[in-house]
Formats: structure tokens, sequence, C-alpha cells
């Protein structure tokens, strides 16, 4: 017989990450177990982390429906491929619980897979594929900034996405001209999580112009959705979207048209929903990456392996691994949750 636990985990960050909308200083995440009875050491594992003030997920709906899907596992077949697992999914969790679904979906792809962290077609761990990546500057005093981009320069990261609100504005822009000065080469993302007024945004970005920004992500908040369409066909900066992709239609992409979107498997229920974005995003001819999110090691692996099977050149947002003080060490997971020390 199937069994589904899901098990609160509290993550940790070695630093404060500050966003337009908060500071992480700890994260609590849910994994998600599956085995069966006749064979209790194939366990398969997921991970749902919602995203505290962007996730819709109320996490007091998640034991309730574990246990929905744990039910129906017993009187029908386990699904024995992505698509199935995708359709079963739907079908028993709402859309209102993206990270749920995602973290299901990954634990029932590892169980099928044999227990092995193994959530795509085949084998693929991290470091088997070069996969490009930027790295995250969150929002902090302006010399932490740029010691902390200086850093992450010679360590070799050639892109680097910006945290940027209203409020700091202009400590953006100093940060943004010391690398323009010193690092030409380097490509630079902002994301903004929706925090600029949809009045005064094309000032703000015609500000942004002599910086050769790449995108700035989600510049005014979701619900501006005819602002977000006339911004993104005047705007100076190309224009990625990223919250507003949360629950919505994928027609969104054809209306509003813009030069990027940002996949992140938490806000979009899961791998296989965002492998159906991107067909659609590539259908429109708009430029796609795929994010982490808040997740351990576990979710970052699972969307690591999917990502690898994309042979397009860009740069993802997927360095998240140094976030936490005592990772999952996902190696060494199999009836217990054991840590890095």
């Amino acid at each position: 017989m199937i069994h589904l636990n899901i098990i609160p985990h509290l993550l940790y960050f070695k630093n404060p990450l500050q966003t337009a909308k908060k500071i992480y200083t700890q994260q609590t995440t849910y994994f998600i177990q599956c085995y069966d009875d006749k064979f209790p050491q194939q366990v398969g594992w997921g991970e749902a982390s919602p995203i505290p003030q962007s996730s819709l997920d109320e996490v007091k709906y998640f034991e309730q429906y574990i246990k929905k899907c744990e039910k129906v596992l017993k009187y029908t077949a386990m699904p024995q491929n992505h698509y199935s697992i995708f359709l079963f999914i739907q079908k028993h969790i709402p859309l209102t619980l993206p990270a749920l679904q995602f973290g299901l979906e990954i634990a029932l792809l590892d169980f099928i897979n044999g227990g092995k962290r193994i959530w795509c077609y085949n084998d693929f761990t991290l470091g088997k594929k070069n996969i490009q990546q930027n790295t995250l500057i969150s929002i902090d005093t302006y010399n932490n900034m740029l010691n902390n981009a200086i850093q992450k320069i010679q360590q070799g990261y050639m892109c680097i996405k910006i945290k940027i609100k209203k409020k700091s504005i202009g400590l953006v822009l100093n940060l943004l001209d010391f690398l323009k000065n010193n690092y030409p080469n380097i490509t630079i993302r902002l994301d903004a999580n929706g925090d600029f007024d949809p009045k005064e945004i094309l000032q703000v970005l015609y500000q942004l112009t002599p910086y050769n920004i790449q995108a700035i992500e989600q510049p005014i908040a979701p619900q501006y959705h005819k602002e977000l369409q006339i911004l993104c066909r005047n705007s100076p900066i190309p224009i990625a979207l990223d919250e507003s992709l949360i629950n919505a239609n994928k027609k969104i992409l054809q209306i509003i048209r813009p030069q990027y979107i940002v996949l992140k498997p938490v806000y979009l229920g899961g791998l296989y929903a965002t492998k159906l974005w991107i067909s659609t995003a590539e259908k429109y001819g708009i430029s796609w990456w795929v994010t982490a999110g808040l997740e351990s090691n576990l979710g970052l692996n699972a969307i690591l392996q999917f990502v690898g099977y994309y042979s397009n050149d860009i740069v993802h947002g997927l360095d998240t691994y140094h976030w936490y003080n005592h990772n999952i060490d996902i190696d060494r997971m199999n009836s217990n949750i054991i840590v890095n020390k």
C-alpha cells in the first residue's frame, strides 16, 4: 500500500535575504515522502516550499490534500510517467496549492524512478551538465551590496541579478554605475517584485537605460494587467513577468507579450506545468529562464534536472544551494531526513 507523509522542516538563511516585500531569515519547507509497504526502502522525496507573501498556497490544507491523494492511491494504480503524474495531481490537488502540486509531483517521480533522487527521465545529478546561473544580490547597504557583487564576479559569475525597490533606487543606480565602469562585460538583471508605481515606472526605467540591463523582473504588481501590457510595448528595458504568472491563464503571454518570462515551478504547479509554459512562450517568441524559489537542495536538484534537458543557452536563476545553514544532503535521505553538518 502506498503511503504519503508530509514533514515540516525549518531552514535558516546564512545571511538575511531582503526583497522588496520581505526580509527572510528562515523558511519553513514541507518534505513529502512516498513509499510502499512492500518496498519500504524505496522512498520518493518531494518538497513544497511556498514563498511567504507571494505564493498562493495556504499550508493549513497541505496535510488534508496529501492524505486525500494517499487514499486515492490505495484504490488506483500509481501513475507511471510524468504526464500521468501531472494529470493525477491536477485532478486531486487544487490550482491554489501550486507549491504542494510541485512537491507531490517530484515525490512521485522520485518513487517511480526507484527512490534514487531521479526526478526526470533518466539519471541526471548536479554537476553532470553545466547550467549557466545568475547570482543574486539582495537589498542591503551599499557597501554590502557592492562587496557581495565584487565577490561573486571574482568567483566567476557573469550574470548578476540585483533586487530593487522604490526606496533603494538611488543605491542601485550607484551600484550599477560602479559595475558599468569596472565590469562592463557583466550581464545585469533587476528584480523589482512588483514594487514600483505604474505611474512612475517609465521614469525609473529611463534612469536605468545607460546600464545595459538585460531585463527587469516584475517592475509593477501583477494586478496592473493593462499597465503591464502597455509597459511591455514602450519600456526602454526588456520586461520579464514573474509573479504575473501565478494562477494565470497562458493567454496572458499573447496579450501582454513580455520579452521574457521567469518560470518558478513553485508558482506554476510543478515541472510539467513549467514545461507547458515553456512551450507557450516559445510559440510566441518569448524568451524564458527558470528560477528556484526558497527550496532546499532537494527541490533545487529536481529543478536542475529538469532544466538540464533544455539546450537553450540562457542563464537560469538556480544559484541557491549555498543560502542555508545545514542544507539537506539528498544523497543520504531515505526514511529519515539527514542534514549536512
